[in-house]
């Protein structure tokens, strides 16, 4: 499903003006406030040599957004989108094609923090340290 196609439907409903595009810079936009706290942690991670990736469930629009609007890119050494891998973060299969794609055999090597209890289970399940994550400061 293309976000996109799936908001010209809408537009008219909500009587924006501007075009799809226009909507989702101002959408975005409008929460574009990146934990200045966790992108230290990070930097200082990968500065000693620690892979570290971004996993999340967002449509391709968004996700490239995420990585090159916000600037992410300049702090991770990849993403994981639920869109690319066909499937959200609560299910097995996410976990299992991260794993494979970073060529990880064993689980206990990734460790990962997330906000939703469920998505921290189902890569406990796979063998990842997994951590729920609630501490939001900007």
């Amino acid at each position: 499903m293309d976000l996109k196609e799936v908001l010209k439907s809408y537009i008219e409903k909500w009587g924006w003006k501007g075009s799809i595009d226009e909507l989702l810079k101002y959408w975005w936009e409008g929460e574009n406030k990146p934990n200045i706290f966790v992108l230290e942690v990070v930097d200082q991670l990968r500065a000693r040599g620690v892979k570290c990736y971004l996993t999340t469930d967002q449509e391709k629009y968004r996700a490239d957004y995420i990585m090159n609007g916000v600037g992410l890119k300049e702090h991770l050494d990849g993403a994981f989108f639920s869109y690319d891998l066909g499937v959200s973060k609560s299910k097995r299969e996410y976990w299992e094609k991260v794993l494979q794609t970073l060529n990880i055999k064993n689980p206990q090597e990734v460790q990962c923090w997330d906000d939703e209890q469920e998505n921290i289970d189902v890569a406990q399940e796979v063998g990842i340290e997994a951590h729920l994550y609630l501490v939001y400061r900007y």
